[in-house]
C-alpha cells in the first residue's frame, strides 16, 4: 500500500493514464516509500543517506543561471565556484570541490557543514548514489583501491 491507501498500481497508472501513456517514472519506488510516512521534519531518507557514502562529488554538478557551480542538487547556497570567472576544470578540480568530495563521502550529513544543503530534507541525488555504491561494492578489492587514489 502507498500512501493513504492507495494501490502502486493504482496510482502509477493514473500518473501514467494522465500522460497519455508517454511516460517514464524515474524512483517511482522512492516517491511513494515518502509520501507512505509520516514524518512532519521531512527528514523520510536519513538513516539510507547516513548509510552510505556520499559520491555526489565525483558524478555530478551544477550550472546555475548565474554562472554558480553547485556540487548536489540541493547544494546551491555552497557554490564552488563561478563558470563566468574560472573555468569548469579549475573549479572541478579545486580545493574547495576536493574538500567538498571527501566531506559528502566521510562525514555523516548531521555535521554542521551540510546544514545549508539540508541533506536530510530530501536527497535529490540519492538514487544516484545509491546506484555508485552499489557498482562500487561490487568491485574486487584492489579495483576499489585503485578508485580510492583516482579519487584523491
Amino acid at each position: 500500500m502507498a500512501a493513504s491507501g492507495i494501490e502502486k498500481s493504482t496510482l502509477e497508472g493514473a500518473v501514467k493514464k494522465k500522460a497519455g501513456g508517454k511516460i517514464h517514472l524515474d524512483n517511482f519506488e522512492g516517491f511513494l516509500k515518502r509520501i507512505s510516512k509520516a514524518n512532519p521534519a521531512g527528514q523520510y531518507d536519513r538513516a539510507e543517506i547516513d548509510a552510505i557514502p556520499c559520491y555526489v562529488g565525483w558524478i555530478f554538478s551544477r550550472i546555475l543561471a548565474n554562472g554558480d557551480i553547485s556540487p548536489c542538487c540541493r547544494g546551491v547556497n555552497m557554490p564552488m565556484g563561478n563558470i563566468l570567472e574560472q573555468s569548469f576544470r579549475s573549479i572541478w578540480e579545486s580545493v574547495k570541490y576536493r574538500d567538498f568530495r571527501c566531506r559528502a563521502k566521510y562525514l555523516k550529513k548531521s555535521a554542521p557543514f551540510f546544514t545549508m544543503i539540508g541533506c536530510y530534507e530530501f536527497c535529490d541525488n540519492l538514487m544516484h548514489n545509491r546506484q555508485v555504491h552499489k557498482r562500487i561494492s561490487g568491485l574486487k578489492t584492489g579495483q576499489r583501491r585503485h578508485l580510492e587514489k583516482l579519487s584523491r
